[in-house]
């Protein structure tokens, strides 16, 4: 989809880890603390601008109430980074909790939505010939239509990012002030 990379200046954090003799552990928690919560803010985002995704044809619009929980958001476990996305969750805990409610996973929808598709036909109907190799079709496949490109993940990414970016290091100082307010 879309690769937008946030950068931060991370002096200003390293030094206050110095300066509060933080442990290693408290303060990659204090880091993934932050992480989430400035990507929590691009994932509400996308999950806003997929409830108004629109149909081209008919002008209404997606019913998105269970495709809302397939906009992901990762905190990687080294704490070097978050990741928000619309790709497929193909997990076996995901299955077993959809099946559990009497749903199927249609996570790998979202990306249709977000980039769309082209205009799409079947192969036809109409076969002629026998055995594997020699069956061949004729006539005209059927018409299946075409889902547009609506992007409402690049726009959440696009209109979030700088919000994003000023929100990681307020929550990272405010995850360590967390941190010290424990060890007391």
């Amino acid at each position: 989809m879309n690769n937008g990379y946030v950068e931060v200046d991370s002096r200003k954090i390293n030094f206050l880890f110095d300066s509060l003799k933080m442990s290693n552990k408290e303060a990659k928690a204090a880091v993934k603390g932050g992480l989430r919560k400035s990507a929590r803010i691009i994932q509400k985002q996308a999950r806003m601008n997929l409830k108004g995704v629109r149909n081209e044809a008919t002008g209404k619009t997606l019913n998105s109430k269970n495709l809302l929980q397939f906009v992901n958001l990762a905190v990687y476990k080294n704490a070097s980074g978050a990741r928000v996305d619309v790709m497929d969750d193909k997990r076996k805990s995901t299955n077993a909790r959809l099946e559990r409610k009497g749903m199927a996973n249609k996570s790998f929808i979202l990306k249709f939505f977000a980039a769309g598709t082209e205009i799409r036909f079947t192969k036809s109907h109409k076969k002629s010939g026998f055995g594997r190799k020699h069956i061949k079709r004729s006539g005209r496949g059927g018409f299946r239509g075409k889902i547009g490109n609506s992007q409402f993940f690049k726009k959440a990414v696009d209109a979030k990012k700088k919000e994003a970016e000023e929100m990681l290091e307020d929550s990272i100082v405010e995850f360590i002030n967390k941190v010290v307010k424990r060890r007391r």
